[in-house]
């Protein structure tokens, strides 16, 4: 699954799920912990993989 943050990713909380976050920017503390359990990439990235928007969940 993707998971879509219109804006910028900071470091609070913690991700337990295999996840793919893309995001305008990452913080580095939020694209280590993201790293150690999924992956991250930019949001133009995204867009190019997923041009219909399935399996893709937009959080604000």
């Amino acid at each position: 699954e993707t998971v879509v943050v219109p804006g910028k990713v900071l470091g609070s909380g913690a991700l337990r799920t295999d996840v793919t976050v893309a995001a305008v920017d990452f913080s580095g503390t939020a694209e280590t912990k993201i790293d150690q359990v999924g992956e991250t990439m930019q949001l133009e990235q995204a867009i190019e993989q997923h041009p219909e928007g399935s399996n893709v969940r937009v959080i604000r």
